[in-house]
């Protein structure tokens, strides 16, 4: 880790790991959207499908949510790298947007059920 001359510099440095960590995983979740999820909720579809639709939807139940609301929060943070908006305010901003994180916590046990029977 480099050396600081002041908070400031720090926490700015620190934002931008923060920045580049985030896009890393947006680029992941578009990744996967584009090259798996997409052509398996095709593929379900087929007379052979890998995952039939039910599964289908279930394992990737709030993935497209997921990917908007983490665009979004990058969109807001590139947008506002500069301090124009505290970055402190741009997170609280998107907290409830990121619960979609939760309900998929919540959803996994009962989908492993199902998935499994």
């Amino acid at each position: 880790m480099p050396q600081f001359i002041q908070d400031d510099e720090q926490r700015a440095y620190h934002i931008q790991e923060f920045i580049k960590t985030e896009v890393s995983y947006v680029e992941s979740l578009c990744g996967l959207v584009d090259l798996v999820v997409r052509p398996l909720r095709t593929d379900s579809h087929t007379k052979y499908p890998i995952l039939n639709p039910f599964k289908c939807t279930k394992i990737f139940l709030n993935i497209d949510q997921i990917l908007h609301v983490n665009q979004q929060f990058l969109d807001e943070l590139r947008t506002n790298s500069k301090q124009a908006m505290p970055f402190g305010d741009i997170c609280a901003n998107y907290v409830s947007g990121l619960l979609v994180y939760c309900i998929a916590e919540e959803r996994q046990i009962t989908i492993e059920k199902e998935i499994n029977q």
